[in-house]
Formats: structure tokens, sequence, C-alpha cells
């Protein structure tokens, strides 16, 4: 009993110790757990092989700058626009370094890159995929979603954190940039959406890429944004400096726009089973925010409320799979009227938005909404919703509508369809409100002043 009582006496003498050392080898397990769910090896967690990707500039180069596309491997908006910005540096700032770090993921994405002789490619290996292995989920889901960016930055990229010889470092969307430097840093801040979902909606990826947000909008040198609406949101929300904030409209709006041979045309149409001006579109990634579900659901009543033999087409690679969607067009009977065409070629969008009979977005929330000036640009009629950057990307140039409310979304296309004056009117307001996002060249220009402006600190 004597020796019991001294051993309960040392555990309550050091029992803040045994705690901490209980919980540090738990983490440690954990660690080794995801490690080893990643088919990554030990070894690659000291590994500093890629130290010299920074080093050694040669003597044409003045400037190093880095960006990290390792994640970005969807192909919508943020991926269209963060290539032509780089693109465009490259050829405007030929003694600048452009240090485009890629992953096998993201590689074979930006094939247009590997032409430019200050452009460099380095790729790393990311060698797990949380969505598919379990083990790796659940040490993720133990460690509220904290694990996958320390083992992203520990196993994959510690030897390019700890290299600071860049000049810069651009955050392209600061939801998926995960190095760190310690100066010289400048993010683009699509929107806010991460942090402005109601809590109910809130999952621990949506409260992680919000963090992310929040701690470039509150550290970084300079936050770049897309839309008036996006900088206001910001500034309200942040209550940072203004002149910390850069506001710079995308401005892409003859990006797809080249001459297509009709027959060529014709044959795009064929491939989707579509005729000219007989389907309305939208194009879009399938995120919660765009809203497919209510647009298809208002396009069953406009058909059953008009006689219409439109057809629905949604453009746009879906990561979450189409099976929701094609069975709310199964449950209200058109799904030979809603054709899902996944991502589809500049030369496939092109010719699909030319011949629509109209563009409709019923977006709730966009940061700016690149696709409605790619339809103004083209020359058909546009209804868009009346929420966000919208009304600031549109002009005067679309039909609105609240995109939470049926009846007014159905009105939509109802006069976008019937009115032919009204149609005629939005074409011509639309080549005019497209003009205001023409001149990629001056967008360029205000990335490049960004950069040099926080370079010269």
């Amino acid at each position: 009993m004597k020796i019991n009582a001294q051993i309960l006496n040392k555990i309550r003498k050091y029992k803040a110790l045994l705690i901490m050392v209980a919980f540090l080898l738990t983490i440690g397990c954990l660690f080794l757990l995801g490690v080893a769910s990643s088919n990554a090896k030990l070894s690659d967690i000291f590994t500093t092989d890629r130290i010299s990707t920074l080093k050694n500039r040669p003597p044409e180069f003045t400037r190093d700058v880095v960006v990290d596309l390792s994640l970005c491997t969807n192909k919508g908006g943020v991926k269209t626009l963060t290539e032509n910005i780089i693109v465009g540096i490259a050829q405007k700032k030929p003694n600048w370094r452009i240090i485009a770090i890629l992953s096998d993921h993201s590689n074979q994405d930006y094939y247009k890159l590997k032409k430019f002789r200050n452009i460099k490619l380095v790729n790393v290996k990311i060698q797990y995929d949380p969505f598919k292995n379990i083990i790796f989920s659940i040490v993720n889901l133990l460690t509220f979603n904290a694990f996958k960016l320390l083992f992203d930055q520990i196993v994959f990229f510690n030897e390019i954190i700890i290299d600071n010889k860049c000049d810069l470092y651009w955050k392209k969307d600061a939801t998926s940039s995960i190095l760190e430097f310690p100066h010289h840093k400048v993010s683009t801040v699509h929107d806010l959406i991460f942090i402005e979902a109601s809590p109910a909606k809130k999952s621990n990826s949506t409260r992680f890429r919000g963090n992310l947000i929040e701690k470039c909008v509150l550290n970084d040198d300079k936050i770049i944004t897309v839309s008036n609406f996006s900088k206001r949101r910001i500034l309200e929300t942040f209550h940072i400096p203004e002149n910390r904030l850069k506001m710079i409209h995308i401005k892409l709006a003859k990006r797809i726009h080249k001459p297509i041979p009709l027959k060529r045309q014709i044959d795009i149409l064929n491939k989707y089973n579509l005729e000219k001006d007989k389907y309305l579109i939208f194009i879009s990634v399938f995120w919660e925010n765009k809203n497919h579900v209510a647009l298809i659901r208002a396009f069953a009543k406009f058909l059953k409320q008009t006689g219409s033999d439109m057809k629905l087409v949604l453009a746009g690679s879906c990561p979450i799979g189409y099976g929701k969607f094609k069975d709310v067009a199964v449950v209200n009977k058109i799904e030979d009227r809603v054709i899902f065409t996944d991502y589809v070629s500049n030369e496939d969008l092109q010719s699909l938005l030319s011949n629509a009979h109209a563009f409709i977005c019923p977006s709730i929330y966009e940061g700016f909404g690149m696709p409605i000036i790619e339809a103004l640009e083209a020359g058909i009629p546009v209804a868009c919703s009346n929420r966000a950057s919208l009304p600031e990307v549109a002009g005067d140039a679309a039909v609105f509508f609240d995109p939470q409310n049926q009846d007014e979304m159905i009105q939509a296309m109802i006069k976008i369809t019937s009115d032919n004056q009204l149609r005629e009117k939005l074409r011509l307001l639309g080549y005019k409100q497209a003009e205001k996002f023409n001149d990629t060249d001056f967008m360029i220009n205000e990335y490049v002043e960004t950069f040099e402006e926080v370079m010269r600190k």
C-alpha cells in the first residue's frame, strides 16, 4: 500500500508532464500514420533536394516571382485567369523569372507555360489523395483538417518554404496556396464565400479555407481582388487599410472568341444534340452557390407554362458528380431537355455560346462572374441573378432576378425568350458592357505595377 501511495504521489507530481508526453506521442503516431497512408517515405520529410529551385539565377533575370499552382487543378475561372496573367507577365517582363510550382495533378493543365523561356516549372510530387485514402481522411478529421496543410508543407514543400531567395510570392487564390515565404507576399482574394457561408453550411473544409483567406488578408503585403463588390466585403469584414487592397477587374472578354467555320460550329452542336437558337446555356463549375438545382426546377416550370421546345445546357465540370442534378431533371420529367456537357474546350464553348438563344446565370454568390462577360461578348441576351458582383459585371445589359425566387427566375426566362425587341436591346448593350472588360493588357499592367510596388518595399 505504501508503494502504491508513493507511485500515486509521483503520478500526481508529474501529471502535467505525463499528459504532455501522451499528447506528443499521439500526435506523432497520427503523423506517422498519415505519412504511411500517403505512400510517402519518411525520408521525404527531411528531403532538401529542391532547395536549389530559387538559387543560381541566370544573370539575364533580375527578379524571381513564385506562384503555387500545385493545388490549382480544376478547369474553372481561377485556373483560366491565373494562366493568362502568368503568360502576360512573362511577355511583358522578360527579365523576370516566374517559378510555377506544379504537381502531378496540375502539370498537365499548364502545358501552355512550357514554351516561355522565363517561366520555370517546378514539379512537386503529391503522393496522396485524401479523398480516396480512408486512413488519411480519418487522421485529417481527427486534427480538424489541419493535418493536410501540415503534411503538404512538411513532407512536400519544406525545401521551398525554407528557401527565401525569391523576390515575391503571389498567391493566385488565397484558398489554395499553402506555401509560405517570410516577406513580399501578394494574395488574390476572389471572394469571401468561405467566410460568409451560413454557419449551418460550414464544413471543416469551408472553415479551413476561410481561415486561409483571413490569414492572407491580415498578414500579406498586398491583397488583390476582382470586383468592387469583393473589395467592399473585404474592407467591411477585416477593416484593413484601403491602401493594402487593390481591385483589378478580370479583363478577358475576348479570351475564347476566334473565327470558327460554320460547318465546324454545326458539328459541335450535333455532338451535343443541339440546334442553333434552341437552348439556354449556363457555364459554371457545379458548386452549391451556383444554384444549378433551382435553375433546373425553374426551367421545368418554364417549359410547362410556355410549351417551349428549348433545352437547357449546363456546361462545366462537376467535382461531386452529376447524379444529384440528373435526379432533379428526372423527377421534373425533363431529363431529355437538360444537357450536361462536362468541361468543354474553348472552341466548343465559343460555339455553344454563339449559337445559344440566351445565357442564364442563377448564382447566389459570385466574386466576379467571367462567363457573363463571355456571353455578352458572344452577342447573346443575358438573364442573371441580382446578387453579389453580378449587377456590377452585367451592368444594364441583362434581365435581373432574385435567384432564390423561382417565379422571378421563370419570368426572366419568359422575357428573354419571347420579347424580341428586348433581346435586340440587350445584345447591343451587351457588346458595350463587354468592352469594359476587354483590355487584357491593362489588367496585366495592373498586376505588374502591384508586384513592383511590393518588391520595392
